[in-house]
């Protein structure tokens, strides 16, 4: 409008003014034209930015437009349309729609080519659509993505390691531990890399002078932090402390991460008032990560040191999930420890994808499925599927007719063991250790998120089923009290025939025995034992010992037989072979394991079994006699603290000797009292503890 005035005004003058005179005026009005085109433009600008602050990119891009329209080249609007793409590429990113966030992005390259920062931000529009795709198991778009977004940043460590993922999925096990190490040459102490290569079974052996290289080549605190991870790996918990605590000033997300990490040494250490005081010091304000990551250390190390009400207080405002397990068993909330499995994201996941409804509105007892045909698909290891057995017989009286995915490994064991239920070998695997293998049996599965616990035959049949859920989404019905687990739980039945071929021959006592996970990691550390700490078994007499241990070192083997008298190795493979790890532990008169798959298989099959706990996450198990929760023949037993390892093991001697004594008292009376006056009988009984 004012634009149009000052033309008419200007049509006038020279209709009205004498050409010399209208030529002097008009030079005289260039200076004011051009000032108040400036602030015609510069108001336009003020508007666009205004509506860039108020995320209006559509209104924006409209008013910067008016501007270009006339003056192509005028470098503010440019600049400021490159800003609103920016801003608009970043919403979109946000929101996974990656087709117009490239769009943005291509267009900022247009206007300022090879541009650093929009290339980085390019390229990390690649990443995350790659990491989409991978998700959606769409695996050669997402490589492809990724080799994308490395042509632009070939150093971007985490379409690295995705790319490594991707080609693990892929069948191209080479090629992933290519890419492995050629990050490591890059950071030595790269984890994730480190991670990937131990995945493929090709192991990296972790070293403190590789660390005391890299910070000599880079120091700064984000080298430190880098450093601090490494070390907390690798179990060099001591040096981690010296380590944050000789760092000196540093941002505020950098020094909370290093208080984490000192934090977590502290836990490794057993110092858990110090971990949770290094906790209380982390700013939860910088991330909702890290105010996650602090809340979930502290509340680990309130339950740690006996109080349960203290870490649950510490999870406050976060929903219910895995995080509260341990404590809700703690404190005997049984229902709605196991009913937070409903939330999952697996357990939503299984719902939407057979169009069920939510898994928080399963009621299997309400007989709703009685008429129909149902699947549960097992997940995570198999101790977990072994122990869950124990429902096995109490859920088929609730379907028309069940189906359960299993191990291959237990599928002859569970048939055997529930006829009327009928199994579907699924292999299953850990989302941390996929193999490095194409999983053509899982070409059909609609994401990511299945490929653990699910393969197209099991997605077929679940199609065909009306009643489709998690093997966990059931154990809030099924488990919601103490008092379930003693209703005739189910048990497994080992090969007859097999149980024959290892039954014992004379008098010794046979102990099994195992000592940690094939699955290794300082987290998992805390609830195992080395080698050395199974020394005070060599104080039961007349006892032979069987090596349970699956992958066992040679290394640990020979500690083993240095400190135990008549070590023995079963001829059994004690990996795959679970009819024989079966077969084998139901002859054992006891079986010595914390809680692995040794520990889970051993009870189901009804030996006599002392599970070890070195942690308050598994003491809730324990009955008030000392026996375990989901097995009767099952002793579940701790030190004095819970964390000693040396008292553990005295107080699992001490049982077994006191039910060694027993068995030889009434094997003693057997065999005598018929012939022998009682009183002679006592004395003989006496002068034969005596030698013993």
């Amino acid at each position: 409008m004012v634009k149009e005035t000052f033309n008419r005004q200007i049509s006038i003058i020279k209709r009205r003014i004498p050409t010399p005179i209208k030529h002097r005026i008009k030079v005289a009005l260039v200076p004011c034209y051009r000032l108040l085109r400036g602030w015609i433009l510069g108001a336009t600008l003020r508007d666009a930015t205004a509506l860039l602050a108020a995320s209006d990119f559509r209104a924006a891009l409209h008013k910067v437009e008016s501007v270009l329209t006339r003056h192509p080249r005028h470098s503010g609007a440019l600049n400021l349309k490159s800003r609103i793409l920016i801003a608009q590429a970043r919403t979109l990113l946000r929101e996974a729609q990656f087709d117009q966030a490239l769009t943005c992005i291509n267009e900022v390259l247009r206007i300022k080519p090879g541009h650093p920062k929009t290339l980085v931000l390019k390229s990390n529009c690649l990443y995350a659509e790659a990491r989409a795709l991978q998700r959606d198991w769409q695996l050669d778009k997402a490589l492809s993505k990724v080799d994308e977004a490395l042509a632009l940043q070939p150093l971007l460590t985490n379409a690295l390691h995705l790319r490594a993922a991707i080609l693990m999925h892929l069948g191209r096990g080479k090629e992933a531990a290519l890419c492995c190490h050629n990050t490591l040459r890059e950071n030595p102490l790269d984890l994730r890399a480190i991670g990937l290569l131990r995945s493929m079974g090709e192991p990296v052996p972790i070293c403190r002078d590789r660390v005391l290289q890299f910070i000599a080549a880079h120091k700064k605190p984000e080298t430190y932090l880098v450093a601090a991870r490494y070390l907390n790996e690798a179990g060099f918990f001591d040096d981690v402390v010296d380590l944050t605590n000789s760092i000196g000033a540093a941002d505020p997300i950098t020094t909370a991460k290093l208080l984490m990490e000192r934090a977590r040494a502290h836990e490794h250490l057993g110092n858990h008032q110090d971990a949770a005081t290094v906790y209380r010091q982390v700013d939860q304000s910088l991330s909702d990560k890290l105010a996650h990551d602090a809340k979930c250390g502290l509340a680990r190390c309130e339950l740690e040191t006996g109080n349960p009400k203290a870490a649950l207080a510490a999870l406050d405002g976060m929903p219910v999930g895995k995080h509260h397990l341990p404590i809700l068993y703690a404190l005997g909330d049984l229902r709605t420890a196991h009913l937070s499995y409903r939330t999952r994201v697996n357990s939503h996941a299984i719902a939407q994808c057979f169009a069920l409804p939510p898994p928080e509105e399963i009621n299997i007892k309400s007989g709703r499925y009685s008429a129909i045909d149902a699947l549960l698909f097992a997940e995570a290891g198999p101790g977990d599927e072994i122990r869950f057995a124990a429902i096995y017989e109490e859920l088929a009286d609730w379907f028309k007719g069940l189906t359960i995915t299993c191990d291959p490994r237990l599928h002859s064991l569970m048939a055997r063991s529930f006829p009327n239920i009928e199994f579907l070998p699924v292999p299953r695997y850990r989302p941390e250790l996929m193999p490095a293998k194409k999983l053509a049996d899982r070409a059909g599965i609609p994401a990511m998120k299945f490929a653990p616990f699910m393969n197209d035959e099991a997605l077929a049949r679940a199609k065909s089923c009306g009643f489709v859920c998690s093997m966990l989404d059931t154990l809030g019905e099924f488990r919601a009290e103490r008092d379930d687990f003693q209703r005739s739980p189910s048990r497994l039945i080992p090969d007859p025939t097999l149980v024959q071929l290892y039954a014992g021959q004379g008098n010794k006592m046979r102990i099994g025995i195992a000592w940690r996970s094939i699955l290794l990691s300082t987290a998992r550390s805390l609830h195992y034992l080395q080698v050395e700490d199974l020394e005070p078994l060599a104080k039961i007499r007349n006892a032979e010992f069987w090596v349970l241990q699956a992958c066992a070192s040679e290394s640990e083997l020979q500690t083993l037989r240095s400190i135990l008298p008549n070590v023995k190795i079963p001829d059994v493979d004690l990996l795959d072979d679970f009819e024989g790890q079966a077969a084998l532990m139901s002859t054992m008169d006891c079986v010595i394991s914390p809680l692995t798959t040794t520990a889970e298989l051993a009870g189901m099959v009804g030996a006599r079994t002392y599970i070890l706990s070195t942690t308050h996450t598994t003491t809730w198990r324990r009955n008030s006699d000392g026996s375990d929760v989901w097995y009767e023949n099952g002793r579940l037993v701790c030190g004095s603290p819970v964390h000693d390892r040396r008292s553990l093991m005295e107080n699992v001697v001490d049982q077994i000797m006191d039910t060694q004594t027993g068995q030889q008292e009434r094997l003693f009376f057997q065999s005598r009292m018929a012939h022998t006056p009682r009183k002679e009988a006592s004395k003989q009984w006496n002068k034969t503890t005596a030698t013993t």
